[in-house]
């Protein structure tokens, strides 16, 4: 499929964010705010929107994907500025806007990556971690899905090369600007904390809150004693088992028997009867991860301290990719993240903070 955009000539406004609706439903979403208007301006906003759709139309005909941000527009600006147009009037219109995109929350996600995809991030080519025709004076312009994934409901990034997939072998081509740093701000066993909102016994969410680690807090719990190889088989067969996989396919992942795989589940069993355990927890507990690390983007969007001295470049999985100039900004916006997630949820889902000269060689902050 060619990879190409629809716009990134749309300026910083005040407006609820263009892109951002159009990514829900593609082209369907211009329909659901017509249907929004007062008849007055519906006609108006007809006009002004349908050359944008005949414009989707036509590419999504030729089998070509459109994005929404990459400066390297494919999409004549007279369309982008007539679209601009329309919901400029839309807004006036005091059409409720928020019901199509549902929340605040993703508009305040897609103001804290708006300055990373309009400046890039810098890319050491000498590396060869990045095919060239992704790149635009030296620097790469990741797309970032606010919208989840239908499937996991998790967020992502895409628009030419995709960071998700950035071996780890070659993360060193990032690197910050003068006099920063990269942080990373990765949950830590963020699904496992997920799976504890829904306890309603109470076992494993009073677990979780007794390290800074929910996995060696469950190490203890379950084995009486903790250590990297009984979390190892925790991660590879705790979730597993709760998701509906079966004794045999726990065993093959963990290269252990049949017969020890089942005494593991006698072991989770007592944790894990209150679930109706398989792919619907499964769902849930994904479904559950995306909205609280949306919902801690949000607040590190809303927050000054991102567009004073912090710059958010892309989300990894359950992992905020930031620079700045100072280890406080980054442990500020670990905390404002933390704290987001217990008044959600009631459950404080940890972070881990890293720092480095580049995202390939991080070290351990908090």
């Amino acid at each position: 499929m060619v990879d190409c955009t629809v716009s990134g000539e749309l300026p910083p406004s005040d407006l609820p964010d263009l892109r951002l609706l159009l990514r829900i439903k593609g082209q369907g979403a211009l329909g659901q705010i017509s249907e929004l208007l007062p008849d007055g301006a519906r006609a108006e906003y007809e006009r002004l929107s349908t050359p944008f759709r005949v414009a989707i139309r036509t590419l999504d005909s030729c089998g070509i994907e459109w994005r929404g941000r990459d400066p390297r527009s494919v999409m004549p600006s007279s369309y982008v500025l007539d679209l601009r147009a329309a919901l400029a009037l839309a807004h006036e219109a005091t059409a409720p806007l928020h019901v199509i995109d549902g929340t605040q929350e993703l508009a305040d996600v897609a103001r804290l990556f708006e300055r990373a995809e309009w400046e890039g991030v810098s890319i050491d080519m000498g590396i060869g971690a990045v095919p060239e025709r992704f790149l635009l004076d030296g620097r790469l312009h990741p797309q970032i899905d606010v919208i989840p994934r239908e499937l996991t409901g998790r967020m992502g990034t895409r628009g030419g090369f995709n960071v998700m997939a950035w071996k780890h072998s070659t993360r060193g081509a990032l690197h910050p600007d003068p006099g920063k740093s990269i942080y990373s701000i990765d949950f830590n066993a963020m699904d496992l904390h997920s799976l504890t909102t829904l306890d309603e016994v109470g076992m494993l969410r009073s677990m979780v809150s007794q390290d800074d680690d929910a996995y060696t807090s469950l190490s203890r719990s379950v084995f009486g004693a903790t250590g990297e190889q009984l979390r190892g088989v925790l991660k590879g067969s705790f979730l597993p088992f709760a998701y509906g996989a079966g004794i045999q396919t726990v065993a093959d992942s963990l290269g252990i028997s049949a017969d020890s795989a089942m005494k593991l589940w006698d072991r989770y069993r007592p944790w894990l009867k209150q679930f109706i355990v398989g792919p619907d927890l499964a769902r849930l507990v994904q479904e559950t991860s995306s909205t609280v690390f949306r919902a801690a983007l949000a607040a590190a969007g809303r927050s000054s301290i991102c567009d004073l001295s912090a710059r958010a470049l892309f989300p990894v999985h359950d992992e905020l990719v930031m620079e700045s100039d100072s280890d406080s900004s980054a442990l500020y916006v670990k905390s404002l993240m933390e704290r987001t997630t217990e008044s959600l949820t009631g459950v404080r889902y940890r972070t881990v903070v890293k720092r480095g000269n580049d995202y390939g060689h991080m070290e351990k902050l908090c």
